[in-house]
């Protein structure tokens, strides 16, 4: 039984049972264009990815690798010069396997020699290639030709059947081998690509170890000298901050010895204002009575008739009266001295003993003038 998977995958004719380049791409034996290959070569390979059964997967896939192999054959004029001679050696061969079975006893039957040259015909065979493979093949076996004792159109469709069917057979047992061969170099090829991905896996394994390793070295050679980096930075920091803080000490300790300094002389001069002013204030009282003493002596001593009205005035006062105004005028020169003498003190020494000093020369005249108007 013919294969039909050709027929039914590329819709070809049922009676190519074994197509070759031509017939898969569907062209003439002729002069064959480029573009007309590849315009032949994209319909059949549009035809293959239209099926969606998974049925003939693995033959799909065998035709497709035959009709790249067609393309490329087809438009090389080299390869494709070889292909022919190399498609015609295998249909004589298979002429020649058809024709030794028909030999099996010796002789070749006309309805045979007829079936086989039309076998050879179908194939795509010249005629003269067939008499001379039939007669090397009938000088290799020693057959001889025989009549037919009655030749009939039965008979000889009977030979042809049996022909074509042993032509068929030899079809599908090559179709086989060929897929096959195709299988065991797919499986070849994927096994390559398997242990060549196994082969760069491992590289890659190696390779990422070796880089994880380096990375890991580097990291740890900069974590390292990030480390040292940071410690010294902060040696330097600790450095400048003892060095900040000592000078910050030191301005400090500045800045209340300024203080204390500031705040005694600031004492100092408040101090001295108010001895100035206490100072002019006594001295000006002071000067107020040595002016009035002064004036009084000067009024008795240089008026003329003054020491004789004060005379007067003194001989009309009362004893009594001017005890009593001595008395008064003593208590508030006491008065006076006694403040003067606080305020003095608080003041300072040394203004002390100064109002302590002027005050007895004031209680020295107040004594003076009492005793002269008493006298």
């Amino acid at each position: 039984m013919a294969d039909t998977r050709y027929h039914e995958l590329l819709q070809l004719s049922e009676e190519v049972s074994d197509p070759d380049y031509y017939q898969l791409l569907e062209l003439e034996r002729v002069v064959i264009d480029e573009d007309l290959v590849e315009e032949r070569f994209k319909r059949q390979m549009v035809k293959l990815q239209a099926i969606q059964s998974p049925k003939h997967k693995e033959f799909i896939e065998f035709l497709k690798g035959e009709l790249k192999k067609a393309r490329v054959t087809l438009t090389d004029p080299e390869r494709r010069r070889k292909y022919d001679q190399e498609l015609q050696d295998e249909r004589i061969a298979q002429l020649r396997k058809l024709c030794s079975h028909m030999l099996v006893d010796g002789t070749l039957s006309q309805q045979g020699e007829i079936s086989l040259v039309e076998e050879g015909k179908r194939i795509g065979i010249d005629p003269g290639d067939i008499r001379r493979a039939i007669d090397e093949e009938m000088a290799r076996a020693g057959a001889q030709r025989v009549a037919a004792k009655r030749t009939d159109t039965a008979t000889q469709a009977a030979s042809n059947s049996m022909l074509r069917e042993l032509a068929l057979q030899l079809d599908e047992a090559r179709i086989a081998a060929r897929f096959a061969e195709a299988k065991a170099r797919h499986a070849e090829q994927a096994k390559e690509r398997a242990e060549e991905e196994a082969l760069r896996a491992v590289r890659r394994a190696k390779e990422v170890q070796v880089l994880v390793h380096q990375t890991a070295q580097r990291e740890a050679v900069a974590q390292e000298e990030e480390r040292e980096q940071l410690e010294s930075e902060v040696r330097r920091l600790q450095t400048l901050l003892d060095e900040r803080e000592k000078e910050i000490g030191g301005l400090r300790e500045q800045l209340e010895m300024q203080g204390r300094l500031s705040a005694r002389a600031e004492e100092e001069r408040s101090r001295r204002a108010g001895d100035l002013r206490a100072s002019g204030s006594l001295a000006w009282a002071h000067l107020t009575w040595i002016v009035a003493l002064l004036a009084g002596y000067a009024t008795r001593t240089w008026v003329p008739g003054a020491e004789g009205r004060v005379d007067a005035v003194s001989a009309r006062l009362s004893s009594v009266r001017l005890d009593l105004l001595a008395a008064v005028v003593g208590g508030v020169v006491v008065t006076l001295w006694v403040a003067c003498l606080i305020l003095a003190r608080r003041r300072g020494r040394k203004l002390f003993v100064w109002v302590t000093a002027m005050m007895a020369v004031l209680l020295f005249g107040f004594a003076a003038v009492y005793l002269r108007l008493r006298g």
